[in-house]
């Protein structure tokens, strides 16, 4: 995966009692804001000087309390679509892991490539699409070289390349955990 610029290390001293409760004071008001440009700004630029890595921002957010489920779900479009730190990210996809639909999977995807955000990123779309979150989670984390044009044919959902390559390549069985 590609690592995003300027991630943000962790704050030292912070211990996750701590963290969780000021990602909960941060993003809780905004959860529910009608403009969601201003509150995507306003999540940006108040997670960051926390220092909340975005796993940690996820697991918070997945648990808050939605009063409204259609502000919340466009918040975590724009913040999939168009954010640009790893924590407010990670609350859009928090918030799609919980109201997101089919037309998410891309951006969803295409997500999981970020180190970063692979652990969120699968969540979420695990949650709207299993069979995509099994392919991302092959794509990311399969390491024999030998196994990788498998791989591109099943997240291409090449069937007939997929079947071509099985019949030709014998595995051994420590190749496929």
């Amino acid at each position: 995966g590609y690592p995003l610029p300027e991630t943000p290390a962790s704050r030292p001293g912070l211990r996750w009692p701590e963290a969780r409760a000021a990602v909960v004071e941060v993003v809780t008001p905004l959860l529910a804001d009608p403009d969601t440009a201003h509150a995507a700004d306003e999540l940006h630029r108040l997670l960051a000087p926390l220092g909340v890595q975005a796993r940690a921002v996820r697991n918070v957010v997945s648990g808050l309390p939605l009063d409204n489920e259609a502000d919340a779900r466009a918040l975590g479009r724009r913040l999939t679509r168009t954010g640009t730190s790893a924590p407010a990210v990670a609350v859009g996809l928090a918030l799609l892991g919980r109201l997101g639909g089919p037309e998410d999977i891309p951006y969803l995807d295409t997500l999981s490539l970020f180190r970063d955000l692979t652990y969120p990123a699968l969540h979420a779309l695990t949650a709207v699409d299993r069979p995509a979150a099994g392919l991302a989670w092959l794509r990311q984390y399969t390491r024999a070289e030998s196994l990788h044009p498998l791989i591109d044919a099943l997240t291409a959902r090449d069937d007939r390349a997929t079947r071509a390559w099985l019949l030709t390549h014998p595995l051994d069985p420590r190749t496929v955990g």
